[in-house]
Formats: structure tokens, C-alpha cells, sequence
């Protein structure tokens, strides 16, 4: 597999980026989707806001954004109509899911 891109990550390497940020705000989970797998330049992620409210979503993103250096499009699934949904969830991958007990420092 030939590297095209210089910011290249492994599935590995998304979720060890993703995790702190996702426990940071509280996240639920996040997947990963799209055509980022395929060589596209940005990142396609799906979130279960769990307690993250309002303007710490905004914040989320630009967090990642900034932590992977490539523009990420991060879409919260309560958004999405069930056939996208469907779509998406064949070929998604998960990179994090919080612990059933809930300790987010946000509470």
C-alpha cells in the first residue's frame, strides 16, 4: 500500500487521537466513516453525543482538527435519517466507546 499522503493515519493511530479528546468531552462514541479509508484528505466521523452539549461539540472538533491536522466532518447520529444511517453502518469502524459507568469531568 502506497502512502499518498503525508498525514496518514492507521485505524490505531485515529483512536489514540480520538480517545483523550472523546473522554475530554464527554463523548459516548465515535465512528469512523466514509472515504477516508479509500485516500480521501478529510475525516468522516459519526458521534453519540452522550453529554456533550451545545457548544462543546464545536469545541470537540476543532480539538480533533487541530490534533490530526486534516479537516473533519463530525456528524452527530441523532442528525442523520435512518437510510443514511444504514448506509454508513456497513463499512463504519469504531474508534471509541466511553465505559458504561459514566465519569466524565463534565457533569
Amino acid at each position: 500500500e502506497v502512502d499518498r499522503m503525508a498525514e496518514k493515519y492507521s485505524i490505531q493511530e485515529l483512536k489514540d487521537i480520538v480517545t483523550p479528546l472523546a473522554q475530554k468531552y464527554g463523548a459516548q462514541r465515535v465512528y469512523l466513516f466514509g472515504s477516508y479509508a479509500d485516500g480521501a484528505s478529510d475525516v468522516d466521523l459519526r458521534i453519540d453525543k452522550g453529554s456533550i452539549r451545545g457548544l462543546a461539540l464545536a469545541g470537540f472538533l476543532v480539538d480533533l482538527e487541530d490534533a490530526l491536522g486534516l479537516k473533519v466532518d463530525l456528524i452527530p447520529t441523532t442528525s442523520l435519517d435512518g437510510q443514511f444511517l444504514s448506509a454508513i453502518q456497513e463499512d463504519e469502524v469504531l474508534l471509541y466507546e466511553a465505559l458504561n459507568r459514566d465519569h466524565s469531568i463534565l457533569e
